[in-house]
C-alpha cells in the first residue's frame, strides 16, 4: 500500500510540472514586454553578430539605438531597414567567373 502511495504522488508531482511547462510555453508565444525593440544581445543573435560590429553601426551612424544604464537596445524596424539597405540581388554567376 505505501507503495502505491508513493507512485500515486510522484504522478501527481509529475502531473504539476507538465501543467507547469505547458504554461510557460503558452504565455511564450506572448510579445514580450519591449515589443518593438531588441537587446543588443538578442540583436547580435538575430544577425549573428559580434559586439564589435554593432559598436562600429552605432558610431557610424548607421544603426540607431536607445541606451539605458548599461544596457542597449535597438527597434526592430530599425535592424529590418538596414537589412534590406543591404540588400543585393543575386546574378546566378559569382563575379570571379563574371565576364566583364
Amino acid at each position: 500500500m505505501k507503495e502505491n502511495e508513493e507512485i500515486k504522488q510522484m504522478l501527481e508531482t509529475v502531473i504539476v510540472n507538465q501543467q507547469k511547462i505547458l504554461k510557460k510555453l503558452e504565455t511564450g508565444n506572448e510579445q514580450q514586454p519591449l515589443g518593438d525593440y531588441v537587446t543588443e544581445t538578442e540583436a547580435r543573435k538575430l544577425l549573428s553578430r559580434k559586439t564589435t560590429w554593432f559598436w562600429q553601426m552605432r558610431i557610424s551612424g548607421v544603426l540607431a539605438f536607445t541606451k539605458i544604464g548599461s544596457r542597449i537596445y535597438y527597434a526592430r524596424q530599425d535592424i529590418l531597414q538596414l537589412l534590406d539597405r543591404n540588400k543585393t540581388k543575386g546574378t546566378g554567376i559569382h563575379p570571379a567567373f563574371a565576364t566583364r
